[in-house]
């Protein structure tokens, strides 16, 4: 079988980490219209409907089918299952949302860089998995970058004033909780796995984190759907097709042909991309203090994350 060249692994990561990263300014989009509760919904129940076929296929791959990835599980493995979905969509995804009210698009992009870190840690308090000193002080490192564009530089609003600074903290911290999210879906995540396509685990989760975002819905939502035309709409296709469908399916395309740890440094390049988009389109303002803020957290990150990674430590956006 001929091999995939390097050149189109490395181009295709590399589109992946900018959609990634532009996804912070298509929440910020789509705050403009839909509360943060509501744009969970009307990303991920479209993003349902392309994903559900994707996991079936992948488990048919594996020789199941239908509903044999729900009658495989065990009672316990369920509940596992229920709670992985509940954080990896309203959990997650309602905490960034949420962040982003109260935060630039690219300050939120640095909070979630902090992902592949907390893996480790979460790793360690459930799986009982070793952290070094080195991996604390990493961490360390990153929050001292988060406190330093936190305290040191304004926080534009959509109102055009500059957000306080308990407002910027409760920012930070509320899109921290996405982190906490996400690093509790992967760790519990690794005990669903046992043999199953990561494909598979993806489409059924999601789906399931879809329905949990249903309860958001109410009359008002169509009107303000309506109301959002075309930017709100492509903003959403950007956040269900693109960052969501699109880039998952070649993500684990390209751990099929590179170990994690050589997919996983593109990573990095997600708030790279966020802060310059959200500069580009939505005039948040990189200062020096950006600068120095943004290089404490991704070296901080890169330091507590290094060594051995699992196939499921992945970023989300």
């Amino acid at each position: 079988m001929r091999s995939t060249p390097p050149s189109l692994i490395v181009g295709s990561l590399i589109f992946v980490m900018f959609l990634w990263g532009g996804s912070f300014i298509a929440i910020k989009i789509g705050l403009r219209y839909l509360t943060p509760l509501e744009l969970v919904m009307a990303r991920f129940v479209p993003s349902a409907l392309l994903l559900l076929p994707i996991g079936l296929w992948a488990g048919k791959r594996t020789g199941r089918g239908g509903l044999s990835f729900w009658r495989g599980l065990d009672r316990k493995e369920k509940v596992l299952a229920v709670v992985a979905s509940f954080l990896a969509v309203p959990g997650y995804h309602g905490c960034l949302n949420y962040g982003e009210t109260l935060i630039p698009a690219g300050w939120a992009s640095l909070v979630i860089s902090l992902n592949p870190a907390f893996i480790v840690v979460f790793a360690a308090l459930i799986l009982h998995e070793k952290v070094s000193l080195r991996r604390w002080g990493g961490i360390a490192v990153a929050f001292a970058g988060l406190l330093i564009i936190t305290l040191g530089q304004d926080a534009p609003t959509e109102s055009g004033l500059s957000a306080t600074t308990i407002q910027k903290i409760f920012g930070v911290l509320i899109t921290f909780g996405a982190v906490l999210s996400w690093g509790g879906f992967t760790t519990i995540s690794k005990k669903l796995m046992r043999g199953r396509d990561p494909l598979e685990n993806l489409g059924w989760l999601m789906t399931l984190g879809a329905v949990m975002s249903l309860p958001a819905y109410n009359p008002g939502v169509i009107e303000k759907l309506v109301a959002g035309g075309s930017e709100l709409f492509w903003a959403l296709m950007f956040l269900s097709v693109g960052c969501t469908v699109f880039s998952f399916v070649v993500w684990f395309w390209a751990l099929d042909k590179w170990t994690v740890s050589r997919a996983g440094a593109f990573i990095y390049l997600v708030p790279l991309f966020a802060l310059g988009i959200g500069a580009a389109m939505l005039d948040e303002p990189i200062t020096v203090v950006t600068v120095l803020g943004a290089s404490g957290v991704l070296g901080g990150v890169l330091l507590a994350a290094s060594g051995n990674t699992q196939r499921s430590e992945i970023i989300k956006n």
